[in-house]
């Protein structure tokens, strides 16, 4: 595994011409994925057990949500609003549990419902949260309104029964959805493999 990892270094460290590998970039990666890391520590406790947890990521984006709602709208500092997270958490995880444990139900079937039920919680509030991804059908599903941001800028906010796919589409991409894949010139592209 160590192999295939510094392979894959090594091969971007070819490709940026040294850039991936300085410092700042090493810094920013163990940044980004020390979120991951965390869950995927919690996650393989939970599979050595023999079960399997569906609801991580909808119920860290809960955690959030609720640090979010105590620190800006409720007023709490920093640390409440951390520990008001980690208290949420903990008591959703104990709930899990428990239904697993004592009424034998099985965790993929717990898990699929924390999985439906920690995403709408927040939207049940009245309160809006950031959702970031490119499945427009858990989009359309979990929103009301739809931001598109391009290059750093907001290019467009609707409500979501006045858009459709093709429409967030052509307002990611910039263009109209029949060009969303055009030809291209290929002529400055070098070799990479003879």
């Amino acid at each position: 595994m160590l192999g295939a990892m510094s392979l894959i270094w090594l091969f971007f460290y070819w490709q940026t011409n040294g850039i991936f590998l300085n410092p700042r970039n090493l810094s920013n990666l163990m940044l980004q994925t020390s979120v991951t890391g965390i869950i995927a520590v919690g996650m393989l406790l939970v599979i050595i057990s023999g079960n399997i947890d569906l609801s991580v990521g909808s119920l860290l984006a809960l955690a959030g949500g609720v640090s979010a709602i105590m620190l800006t709208n409720m007023g709490y500092g920093l640390v409440p609003s951390i520990l008001g997270a980690i208290a949420v958490s903990v008591a959703i995880g104990l709930l899990q549990g428990a239904l697993t444990a004592y009424f034998n139900i099985p965790a993929f079937i717990v898990t699929l419902g924390g999985l439906l039920a920690w995403r709408g919680a927040i939207k049940g509030r009245g309160v809006g949260m950031i959702y970031i991804s490119h499945k427009l059908d858990e989009v359309f599903a979990m929103s009301d309104r739809i931001t598109v941001l391009r290059d750093g800028q907001t290019v467009g906010t609707q409500n979501t029964e006045d858009l459709t796919k093709d429409k967030i589409i052509s307002l990611m991409v910039g263009r109209d959805v029949g060009d969303i894949f055009p030809n291209l010139s290929t002529n400055s592209a070098k070799l990479l493999w003879k």
